[in-house]
């Protein structure tokens, strides 16, 4: 492990939508446009938050199953030492984006190529405004997560966790019942983040999520 590798880094795509179930409250951009996005949230992160590409690097996707699927524009521009992952495990995630988060970590884990140090989790398709989040979790890489202003859920487009919380977190999850529950990731979060005193911080607008119908969120 390089000295520098304090932490992994878990970059999250989903390319492939065709088969996902949209909806009003979770609108699915796709083709072009969801390209572009995921283009510009890697750009973005290169901006605010170079550093993370010092550290130990993939980027998965569930919704493709082979590496050569990964659109060629994007792949153009993610730095040289990102390991990219297609893992084509997406039986839940088309109906809960969640679960099928959990499947795809437990793939993860089943193929070793995270080191036993913590995990951040960065979803591609944002834009990051601002690096605070990052480098708090650099500086100190405890099980930390972002509670919405109202404090009744998380965002779960980046969180970090120590390796030990990341075993235990995925695998004490089941994503079928997630799915038929309509169980989200952001509430098990929250909730096991208030269980087990994992740091929480408050939501200050520190990415734009890209809502298909009204435009830029702030996440």
């Amino acid at each position: 492990m390089s000295k520098s590798e304090t932490y992994n880094v878990v970059f999250r795509t989903a390319f492939d939508v065709s088969n996902y179930k949209n909806s009003v409250k979770s609108p699915v951009s796709s083709n072009d446009v969801r390209i572009d996005q995921y283009i510009q949230g890697i750009k973005s992160i290169i901006k605010v938050a170079p550093y993370l590409f010092e550290q130990n690097c993939i980027l998965v996707d569930n919704t493709i199953s082979k590496n050569e699927n990964f659109p060629r524009s994007f792949r153009k521009i993610i730095p040289k030492n990102v390991e990219i992952l297609a893992t084509g495990t997406n039986t839940f995630g088309r109906w809960n984006k969640g679960a099928g988060d959990v499947e795809t970590m437990r793939k993860v884990m089943e193929l070793r190529i995270l080191k036993k140090i913590p995990v951040l989790f960065v979803e591609l398709r944002l834009t990051y405004l601002d690096g605070y989040f990052f480098r708090i979790f650099a500086e100190n890489p405890v099980s930390t997560i972002l509670e919405n202003r109202k404090g009744d859920s998380t965002l779960s487009g980046y969180y970090g966790l120590t390796y030990q919380d990341f075993e235990k977190f995925f695998t004490s999850i089941s994503p079928l019942r997630m799915t038929i529950r309509k169980i989200s990731i952001e509430d098990i979060l929250l909730s096991t983040a208030r269980k087990n005193n994992w740091r929480i911080l408050t939501e200050n607008c520190y990415a734009l999520r890209h809502n298909p119908l009204t435009g830029p969120e702030c996440y």
